[in-house]
């Protein structure tokens, strides 16, 4: 049980990474790339390394900022013509990382620290 136990919290664990950074990242790369502006590609730059600062500032500190999203969001509302989409998809997958993977993978590391504290017991 341990294994799968392992195996299902790495396992949601990278899925909700996925979630979380897999659009963000592609969005930007896209908007990078559709920009014809030097002055749109430079906001967006100065707003992932922002995000990159706070994301820093926030691991130093233990702390979640869920405003990093929206500096994001703003960046590549600049550089991008149709905005909607990248929107409407970050949404969704916030919400489906915040409500269904994350509390999975919390619930599976749980059960896998109980399992290894019983697999040192000899049970």
């Amino acid at each position: 049980m341990t294994k799968t136990y392992r195996t299902l919290f790495w396992l949601f664990t990278i899925c909700s990474i996925l979630l979380n950074i897999g659009p963000c990242a592609y969005y930007v790369i896209a908007a990078l790339v559709g920009s014809t502006l030097v002055t749109e590609k430079v906001t967006l730059c100065m707003t992932v390394l922002v995000v990159l600062i706070l994301s820093i500032i926030g691991w130093i500190n233990k702390t979640t900022m869920r405003s990093r999203i929206w500096i994001i969001l703003l960046g590549i509302y600049f550089c991008l013509d149709n905005f909607l989409v990248p929107l409407l998809l970050l949404g969704i997958t916030q919400v489906l990382d915040e409500w269904i993977v994350a509390p999975l993978a919390a619930s599976y590391k749980t059960k896998l620290t109980i399992n290894k504290e019983l697999d040192k017991r000899g049970v």
